[in-house]
C-alpha cells in the first residue's frame, strides 16, 4: 500500500501582543475524541489537567506514534518557529509538549546558545521526551514535568513560548493563559496552536469517522464542542483570540493555514495509530 498522503489539516493562527510587548500566537482547533467528566486529579498542581491526560493510556498512545507524527509535522513546526519569531540563541517555553512536538524541533533551531525548556504534565511524556532528547544528542533542551498555571519560573524569563495543540485542554483557560503571557519578555512572542474545523480536516475527520462507530454511543446528547476541552475547543474563528484578549494580551489577530501533515507509511499504520488514540482494540 502507498504512503498516505491526506488532505492538509486546517490550522486557524492568530498573532498577539501584550502591552508594549509584541507576541505572536499561533491558534487553531480540532474535534475531540472526548472529555469526561473529570475525576479527582493527583494535586492542586494538575488541578487545570484533563484525568485523561494524567492517566497511562493516551500518553502511551502518542509515545508509541511519535516518530511517524515527528515526521508528518514538519510543516506544522514550520509554522510555530516562524510565527513565534525563533532563531539561534532564542530561549524558549514550550507548553504541553507531550512526546516532544514541536520541543525538539525547536532545540535544534535555536542552536548551542539558544535552550528549549519543554513541560508536560504527564511523567510519561516527560521521560520519552527525555529519551529523545538524549538519542537526538540535545544537550540545549531540558524537561520539566509541569502544566500551564504551576510553570515554575520567573517573570519575563522566556523570549517565546509555544504551545503546540495544547491550549484546547487547558481546564483553568484564563489562570493559563495569563501565567503563560507572564513568562514572555517584552518583545517576546507566544505561538499556540488548536486544529480547525473537522469538515475542512481530511485527516482528522476521516480518523473519526472511521473507528466513530467502535465508540459507545453517549446515553445523553454531548455539549457543544466549543464549551468543553477537547480537541476542536476553538474550532470556531474568534474564540482562542477572545479568551486571549481576556488573558491580557493585545493586537490579537487570527489566521487560518493549511498544512501539509504527510503520514509516510502504511494506510494499515494510520488506521492503528487512530485506534491507539482513541482507545480501541
Amino acid at each position: 500500500t502507498p504512503p498516505a498522503q491526506p488532505e492538509p489539516p486546517l490550522i486557524r493562527c492568530a498573532r498577539v501582543g501584550r502591552s508594549s510587548s509584541r507576541h505572536r500566537l499561533l491558534a487553531t482547533s480540532v474535534k475531540g475524541w472526548g472529555v469526561t467528566a473529570q475525576n479527582p486529579l493527583p494535586s492542586d498542581a494538575n488541578r487545570d489537567v484533563p484525568a485523561e491526560w494524567l492517566a497511562e493510556r493516551m500518553p502511551r498512545a502518542f509515545i508509541k506514534w511519535h516518530r511517524h507524527r515527528f515526521e508528518a509535522e514538519h510543516a506544522t513546526t514550520d509554522e510555530v518557529i516562524a510565527a513565534a519569531g525563533i532563531v539561534p540563541g532564542s530561549r524558549v517555553l514550550d507548553v504541553g509538549s507531550g512526546s516532544g512536538i514541536p520541543a525538539l524541533g525547536l532545540a535544534q533551531v535555536v542552536g548551542p546558545n539558544g535552550h528549549v525548556t519543554a513541560t508536560d504534565p504527564s511523567p510519561l511524556f516527560v521521560e520519552a521526551m527525555k529519551q529523545s532528547a538524549r538519542a537526538m544528542a540535545l544537550t540545549n533542551l531540558d524537561v520539566v514535568q509541569a502544566s500551564a498555571i504551576n510553570l515554575p519560573f520567573e517573570p519575563r524569563s522566556f523570549d517565546a513560548v509555544t504551545c503546540n495543540f495544547g491550549v484546547m485542554f487547558f481546564l483553568d483557560l484564563q489562570a493559563g493563559l495569563r501565567h503563560i503571557r507572564d513568562l514572555i519578555k517584552p518583545g517576546g512572542k507566544a505561538c499556540f496552536v488548536a486544529w480547525g474545523a473537522l469538515d475542512q480536516n481530511m485527516l482528522y475527520s476521516t480518523g473519526f469517522d472511521a473507528t466513530a462507530s467502535y465508540r459507545p454511543t453517549p446515553s445523553t446528547p454531548p455539549p457543544p464542542v466549543t464549551s468543553f476541552p477537547n480537541p476542536l475547543r476553538f474550532s470556531e474563528p474568534g474564540l482562542l483570540a477572545a479568551e486571549l484578549q481576556a488573558a491580557g494580551f493585545t493586537a490579537v489577530r487570527e489566521e487560518i493555514k493549511r498544512v501539509v501533515f504527510s503520514w509516510n507509511d502504511s494506510a494499515e499504520s494510520i488506521a492503528d495509530y487512530w485506534f491507539d488514540v482513541r482507545g480501541l482494540e
